[in-house]
């Protein structure tokens, strides 16, 4: 079945609002990152998570937008209720298998590029710091779902969604959104691309199974919780 392609070309522009929104900007500030990354912030007190969080947001509602402008209503996007259980439970799965991708993609570069691995921003910084008090704690877990929520909105529940539309291939469309997602972390290092460009198709897999944000979400969110504080 072929796209009509009037509509087509409305997907088009919508793809490509999109990637000038977020992808743009994001994969620019990753790039100056990697090559100035003393222009990284480590230490994430309450005035920069607030900002993040900020900064987020202001990346959800436009998106949120256009979907709703859409007329395809929010359940194509996976934005469904989900029995929390069940949420849960494909999350765990989900981080599990992020766990073993993470081990077996550095155990596979260690052996065959060492000094690369060594170099990785993943290895000679921690992203996060313990919290200072339950405020602290709160912000940091807002700030780590708000971003998941955002990256699994974009390049997941809108972009997979579009892709698949445009390229008629879920395979396609989940390749392209890891290759996006893995882009914009160049700021990490090339092992850090590598795992989460992994990362990304398990995102994009567990996306695909169940039609919902909330798994992969969840999983993200731990896993950034987890290496951020707990590395």
């Amino acid at each position: 079945m072929t796209i009509d392609p009037a509509r087509k070309k409305i997907l088009g522009f919508e793809v490509v609002a999109i990637c000038f929104l977020f992808l743009l900007p994001v994969t620019w500030n990753g790039v100056v990152s990697y090559f100035y990354p003393h222009t990284i912030t480590l230490d994430r007190g309450l005035r920069e998570q607030m900002g993040r969080l900020i900064f987020n947001v202001s990346y959800i509602v436009p998106v949120l937008f256009i979907m709703w402008g859409s007329g395809d209503g929010f359940a194509k996007f996976g934005l469904t209720r989900m029995e929390w259980w069940k949420a849960m439970n494909v999350a765990i799965l989900c981080l599990v298998g992020m766990m073993l991708v993470r081990g077996v993609c550095i155990s596979f570069l260690r052996s065959v590029a060492p000094d690369l691995v060594k170099s990785s921003f993943l290895f000679k910084h921690n992203l996060g710091r313990i919290p200072k008090s339950a405020l602290d704690g709160s912000l940091a877990l807002a700030f780590y779902f708000v971003g998941a929520f955002a990256e699994e909105l974009i390049l997941r529940a809108y972009l997979i969604t579009r892709f698949t539309e445009l390229f008629r291939s879920k395979i396609y469309a989940a390749l392209l959104s890891s290759a996006l997602f893995a882009v914009y972390h160049c700021y990490q290092g090339i092992t850090a691309v590598f795992v989460v460009f992994f990362h990304g198709l398990l995102f994009s897999l567990t996306f695909l199974a169940t039609r919902n944000i909330w798994p992969s979400t969840f999983a993200h969110t731990a896993y950034n919780f987890i290496v951020g504080f707990l590395r």
